[in-house]
């Protein structure tokens, strides 16, 4: 293949023959050997995939993906239609590209192969042995196999020991590079995100408990005259939560409203993740319960009279 996924890709105008006013501007294109859908397991949605007799001399075919084969031909089957790669509104986009039209055979899934955060882009492929050298002066190979990755390199040595040793990949270390700085971006974001719960936990404890230790005279006064315990710790906490619930309303409100800014470094998660906004609600809720409740049960537990007199 010309590129591997999740390395760039170059793009190209394509048009319906006899069409001019039915094209794409922008199409990325692979160039691929026999087998490459098959190796990467990407799904052919109609059509067949190239063989060996697509060769040099043969009629130019091509595969499209499924989202091209929506654009130009919506409602109709794109099998046996015929498209101009390279040419836009009659006009050539370079001699390599300078080509009679080629009949599509088939119409392959869509799939993420620039970019894990950019949506699946429309993409042609070409038969490596129908494209002349000069669009695939270095190609990748895509190889699927079983055991420890060194038995590529033995594989390669067996066939002709005088090869270097090659610099092999596995897909999931493609994409893990894919997204090396986002994940970056997403750890330091988190570092500093749980710093700042944990800050947060801290401060509404910290002012919980000053709120109910302000209030010790009015609990000894009330206790003095006969209130029973569990009636005074609620009422402090009720007291005390009012403005922690406020609080966590405003903040939910105002997250659901920006996380959308953080859209460009997720990947399988939509933005507005229920469970880490319940988390982040239930953790900060009990920080302020345990910043009410056990102050308000130590002021409690204070002999009336002690209170009073310190007074």
């Amino acid at each position: 293949m010309s590129a591997l996924p999740f390395n760039g890709g170059l793009n190209m105008p394509v048009t319906v023959e006899g069409k001019p006013d039915a094209v794409i501007g922008a199409v990325y294109w692979r160039v691929v050997s026999p087998g490459y859908f098959r190796t990467l397991g990407i799904a052919l949605v109609s059509g067949r995939d190239f063989s060996e007799t697509d060769r040099d001399g043969t009629p130019g075919v091509v595969i499209v993906s499924k989202s091209v084969a929506n654009q130009l031909w919506p409602g109709q089957d794109p099998i046996g239609q015929r498209l101009d790669v390279g040419r836009y509104r009659d006009k050539s986009m370079g001699a390599a590209l300078d080509e009679p039209p080629r009949e599509v055979i088939g119409v392959a899934a869509d799939t993420r192969q620039i970019a894990l955060a950019v949506a699946a882009p429309p993409f042609v492929f070409l038969p490596q042995a129908q494209v002349l050298p000069g669009l695939l002066s270095l190609p990748a190979f895509v190889v699927r196999y079983t055991g420890r990755s060194a038995v590529i390199g033995q594989a390669i040595h067996e066939v002709d020991p005088r090869m270097p040793q090659p610099r092999y990949e596995t897909v999931d270390q493609l994409v893990s590079g894919s997204v090396e700085f986002e994940r970056l971006i997403a750890m330091l974001m988190g570092l500093f995100a749980a710093l700042a719960l944990i800050v947060t936990c801290v401060g509404i404890y910290s002012v919980a408990s000053y709120a109910v230790a302000s209030k010790t005279r009015d609990i000894g006064v009330r206790m003095a005259l006969g209130a029973p315990t569990g009636r005074v710790v609620s009422g402090v906490i009720r007291d005390g939560m009012l403005p922690v619930v406020v609080g966590l309303a405003v903040g939910l409100v105002a997250a659901y409203m920006l996380v959308h800014l953080l859209t460009s470094l997720m990947y399988g998660v939509t933005p507005h993740d229920p469970a880490t906004l319940a988390i982040v609600t239930v953790v900060l809720t009990v920080a302020a319960l345990l910043g009410n409740w056990l102050p308000a049960r130590r002021a409690a537990r204070i002999d009336p009279l002690i209170t009073l007199r310190g007074e």
